[in-house]
């Protein structure tokens, strides 16, 4: 399999659009429209001087609750995390679930880059505190 070759991101949006078409290529592959997997998880770091004291890395992940938590074994979840520098402590979020069709069609989806933006400025700031 030809691996994709990403240009450098000038920006956070694009960190986040990059990140989007890595997890999408990866869910294609890796994730079974039924049953358990392997959590497909995509990180990035934090490219602005003014918070990485605050967060270090940014990170998205293609999930399935544990059965006692969702039983459904089609239903798929994408989290958001922010780590703070020293990676001791996270902030995450749910962001999306549904089945394997449903994820796909969200990681292809242009308006999920502005809510991650949105979600992530909300994580950095659950970090501050």
């Amino acid at each position: 399999m030809e691996e994709v070759k990403f240009s450098e991101p000038r920006n956070f949006r694009e960190q986040v659009e990059q990140t989007l078409e890595k997890l999408l290529m990866r869910t294609e592959r890796e994730i079974p429209d039924y049953g358990d997997f392997i959590p497909v998880h995509e990180m990035f770091p934090n490219l602005d001087t003014k918070s990485q004291n605050i967060v270090g890395m940014y990170g998205l992940t293609i999930l399935k609750l544990p059965q006692n938590v969702r039983p459904d074994p089609t239903r798929r979840y994408i989290e958001a995390c922010a780590y703070e520098p020293t990676g001791a402590y996270k902030a995450k979020m749910l962001v999306f679930g549904g089945c394997n069709d449903e994820i796909l069609s969200a990681l292809r989806d242009r308006g999920l880059v502005d809510k991650l933006c949105d979600v992530y400025a909300t994580l950095a700031d659950s970090l501050k505190d």
